[in-house]
């Protein structure tokens, strides 16, 4: 898991495999997490669901990422990750946030 990046992101090919128009979304510059200076990040409309929750958030997706992250905005603003390296293998906990 990432905490670092802004928004949940996705590789492209997940979110064209469950039909998404990948390109049609708002388009975007994505950097630090990719070979080179920058890309394209396309940013859709989502239902996350984790657990037994459903969320609905912004994600972005994009062709030239590999790996899946999950953001500020979408994931840790919604759940707890706490993690235990102790463990062998080691393991985390999620717990979602309750707002009032």
């Amino acid at each position: 898991m990432d905490t670092g990046t802004d928004y949940c992101l996705f590789d492209a090919h997940i979110g064209a495999s469950i039909g998404i128009k990948v390109n049609n979304g708002p388009e975007g510059d994505l950097g630090g997490i990719i070979e080179g200076a920058r890309c394209k990040v396309y940013f859709h409309n989502i239902k996350l669901i984790v657990g037994a929750d459903m969320l609905e958030i912004k994600a972005g997706f994009s062709w030239d990422i590999t790996s899946n992250l999950l953001g500020q905005t979408g994931f840790f603003d919604n759940f707890a990750v706490s993690f235990h390296p102790a463990f062998e293998p080691p393991c985390f906990d999620i717990e979602r946030i309750q707002r009032h």
